[in-house]
């Protein structure tokens, strides 16, 4: 018995009105506001958002005076 197998088309994205990224920046800083998700803390203040992995025996608990996170 033949198994007929589903084919999707699909179509080719329309790139006239991208935009090209050369111009901008995205600057990652240690500066910023920073919240912790289980074993990571992220910086939700960039344009960019990132993570670094601090472990799970670690704990945010501030940012100090120039913004940067306070880890015990």
């Amino acid at each position: 018995m033949k198994k007929n197998k589903k084919t999707k088309k699909i179509e080719p994205f329309d790139k006239t009105d991208w935009t090209p990224t050369e111009d901008q920046v995205f600057e990652n800083t240690i500066e910023g506001r920073w919240i912790q998700k289980g074993p990571y803390i992220i910086n939700t203040d960039t344009k960019l958002e990132y993570g670094l992995y601090i472990g799970n025996d670690k704990k945010l608990i501030g940012v100090d005076e120039n913004g940067k996170p306070i880890i015990q």
